[in-house]
């Protein structure tokens, strides 16, 4: 009767995991064909008037037959940027507000508060950069776009101002400075409890 009692427990439990792991595979197939099916669309819209004939500098992805549609993409990656930080900002003063109210016998959701807390900080660097760059990115192919400016020259501009290569250049700098910082952050407060 007592293994009873078990399996009917890990029985109730069953349907719950059936569940999150039908989620996780239903959102991991959600984000893939959505991915996919913005990319083709992105091509199809943004390359549709693109001249393949003449002489051009060199194939470039940003044109100014293509202005229009890298501008409004642009615009969105950055608006949805200043959602991210906004939402991580709120995030940090909800987990800070909670882990420093709740009492000493609730530890495990204390733990859990503070660890969130630890995580949204880690990343809240890289999310303002991020933020930056394709606020930077979106102003610079604005200001360009207003420009009369020859196909080579309008080209070359945006190509300068196109953020990508810099924050993969920077973003790396960016984690091992903050490890760095995480890992000093622990042995002074490893110190200070030995002492």
């Amino acid at each position: 009767k007592r293994f009873c009692i078990l399996r009917v427990l890990i029985t109730i439990a069953f349907p719950s995991f059936v569940l999150i792991h039908a989620s996780v595979t239903a959102q991991r197939v959600v984000t893939t064909f959505t991915g996919l099916i913005f990319c083709i669309i992105y091509t199809i819209v943004g390359f549709r008037g693109y001249p393949l004939e003449g002489k051009a500098a060199y194939c470039s992805g940003f044109n100014k037959q293509t202005a229009d549609v890298a501008l409004v993409v642009t615009f969105v990656m950055m608006f949805i940027d200043v959602l991210n930080v906004v939402v991580a900002v709120l995030l940090i003063v909800y987990n800070h507000r909670k882990a420093r109210h709740l009492t000493d016998s609730s530890l495990p959701v204390k733990f859990r508060y503070r660890q969130t807390l630890h995580s949204i900080r880690q990343m809240l660097p890289v999310a303002i950069f991020h933020l930056l760059c394709f606020t930077a990115q979106y102003v610079g192919f604005e200001i360009s776009q207003q420009q009369t400016l020859p196909e080579v020259q309008f080209v070359t501009l945006n190509s300068f101002l196109y953020m990508l290569p810099y924050f993969c250049l920077i973003c790396p700098l960016i984690l091992l400075f903050l490890m760095i910082q995480h890992e000093r952050k622990k042995r002074e407060e490893l110190e200070g409890l030995s002492s």
